[in-house]
């Protein structure tokens, strides 16, 4: 907890700097190559050891990431000063958030039955992105237990309306019996 809220601050503190400079997407590119190397395997290791010295784990950066900005560059550095590079990848988590949120784009994800083309998630994004004002992305996962139908999950809210929960809800309406008007 304590981690993902040190990400956010910093994330908030890097999107301010990248509204300001106009560098929204060069900041992306360089996350994107931030976490490529946090990613590596005994990486955090190395720059979480303390018998290395702050110079060493400075070089060793250095050498490792050699094409980002040089704000992107001094942003690793104070991560690994403070012992905290192990949060870059929420940081760079947080901050596409913040970019989406800037931008007007909210992301989400359409469970179908059977795959769908990529026409129709395109349409069905497009249609609800009207709805929701926001530009919409839509990534398609197939689960056949849902029989048929969709179920949406957009923004943090599911929208289902798939075969299956609506015979759930036959079911569980059946199972109270009728109701009879005394």
């Amino acid at each position: 907890m304590v981690g993902r809220l040190s990400a956010k601050r910093y994330a908030q503190a890097v999107f301010e700097i990248a509204v300001e400079s106009n560098s929204l997407d060069e900041w992306q590119v360089d996350f994107q190559t931030i976490n490529e190397i946090a990613c590596r395997p005994n990486f955090g290791e190395i720059l979480g050891n303390p018998k290395f010295r702050y110079e060493q784990k400075a070089n060793f950066i250095r050498e490792a990431i050699r094409n980002i900005s040089p704000m992107a560059l001094n942003l690793v550095l104070v991560l690994i000063a403070k012992n905290k590079f192990r949060i870059a990848c929420v940081i760079a988590f947080e901050y596409n958030k913040l970019v989406d949120q800037y931008r007007g784009i909210i992301h989400g994800e359409i469970i179908t039955a059977v795959p769908i083309s990529d026409e129709e998630r395109l349409e069905i994004a497009s249609s609800l992105g009207v709805k929701f004002g926001k530009k919409l992305y839509l990534t398609a996962t197939v689960d056949p237990s849902t029989i048929g139908g969709i179920i949406l999950r957009i923004d943090g809210k599911m929208i289902d309306g798939s075969i299956t929960a609506r015979l759930a809800a036959l079911k569980e309406q059946l199972g109270r019996g009728p109701k009879f008007i005394s």
